[in-house]
């Protein structure tokens, strides 16, 4: 079992589990000898030098800290491994986890399961399996419904209906009992907004005559972990006052080439006439800027006033986001403000979030930078 990420967590877990085996009283609270000692329908062995671990018959069962993830390697007849809530263990650690129990599945025969609420952020383990394309996971996704199923034989359930009804109106229903990650854990932009503007699934048209811009936030290089930047792109367009999304697309790890190409890719097929990114990218700016009104945003002067016009454009539904965008959703909704009030994104990737806030502020009028361009992209 690999739980929390310190070792009295650890030693919670496996109280628990003994707890389990338990006899209980007419209160339904286990039941202790006059030594303090668990009385156990079976016999709990205990005989280790650690409250981390127990076993029942011939079967050992240990608890591993998250923070000490490397001590579940390389352990003789693994049968079964849980690790539970893992959208709530420490970014740095779950790429880690993730590679010590998948370390298991070529050499022996066993059985892996994840359990989670959705996260406060899409992103991290839980999430990337859950939106993977091609898993090697049987996935089960599951809302509060199932919670109210009565167990045919203690004609009980998990949940009370009344009670879900009473937290329907709270700000992290969506997230914990419907399973949308992010759902109310930002701060920027209302959750319930983002569903207003992001319902309407409009026609992908031609966009080719209308006021438009592609805007990209760059990455390049080996990502770090699965949380790390990845290189977007977002087109927004403009009709009859009103700002909609046209394409939505990130790379991971592209190669200066292979990012070049996807932007003339997406200029060309969508009619782009505006190319948009922060103003660092020089190079990018360089390349396009004699076929397109290719331009920079200073962000060191700007950030905080993009910020604030695209949280208030988005309030006056003066946005559509196509509801297939649903990458870019998920960041608006879960994107919180830094002690300087701009997108904290060591807690959260924002990379399509980042060009959604250049693309409203392109139609907006905000101010461009203008730089000498020394280096070729």
């Amino acid at each position: 079992i690999v739980v929390g990420t310190r070792g009295e967590e650890a030693l919670k877990m496996v109280e628990r589990c003994k707890e389990i085996l338990s006899y209980r009283d007419k209160e339904g609270k286990p039941i202790r000898d006059e030594n303090g000692n668990l009385m156990t329908r079976l016999n709990i062995n205990e005989d280790y030098n650690t409250k981390k671990e127990f076993s029942l018959n011939t079967v050992e069962f240990r608890a591993h800290p998250a923070d000490n993830i490397d001590s579940i390697r390389s352990q003789p007849n693994m049968r079964y491994i849980l690790i539970d809530e893992i959208a709530f263990f420490r970014m740095t650690e779950q790429q880690k986890i993730r590679d010590a129990f998948e370390h298991y599945i070529g050499a022996s025969e066993v059985i892996i399961v994840l359990i989670t609420t959705a996260g406060y952020n899409p992103g991290g383990v839980g999430y990337e399996i859950e939106t993977e394309q091609q898993s090697i996971y049987r996935k089960h996704l599951y809302d509060y419904n199932v919670g109210l199923v009565v167990h045919p034989e203690s004609m009980t359930s998990l949940y009370n209906k009344d009670e879900i009804d009473k937290l329907r109106g709270s700000k992290s229903f969506e997230r914990n009992f419907l399973g949308i990650w992010g759902y109310g854990a930002g701060n920027i932009f209302d959750s319930r907004t983002l569903d207003i503007v992001s319902r309407d699934e409009y026609e992908l048209k031609d966009i080719s005559n209308l006021p438009n811009c592609l805007s990209i936030d760059p990455a390049y290089g080996k990502m770090r972990d699965k949380t790390s930047s990845k290189f977007a792109l977002l087109g927004m367009y403009k009709e009859n006052g009103q700002l909609y999304t046209r394409s939505c697309i990130e790379l991971e790890e592209p190669s200066d080439e292979e990012a070049l190409k996807i932007i003339r890719r997406e200029m060309q097929r969508y009619g782009y006439k505006n190319l948009v990114c922060d103003g660092h990218w020089t190079g990018i700016i360089k390349t396009f800027s004699k076929e397109y009104n290719a331009y920079g945003i200073v962000y060191n002067d700007n950030l905080a006033n993009m910020v604030d016009t695209a949280q208030k454009e988005t309030s006056d539904l003066n946005v559509h986001i196509h509801p297939t965008h649903e990458s870019l959703i998920v960041q608006l909704r879960s994107i919180k403000r830094d002690e300087k009030g701009v997108p904290d994104k060591k807690q959260s990737r924002f990379d399509l979030g980042d060009a959604y806030l250049q693309g409203i502020w392109h139609f907006t009028g905000g101010k461009r930078v203008a730089r000498k361009l020394k280096t070729q992209f």
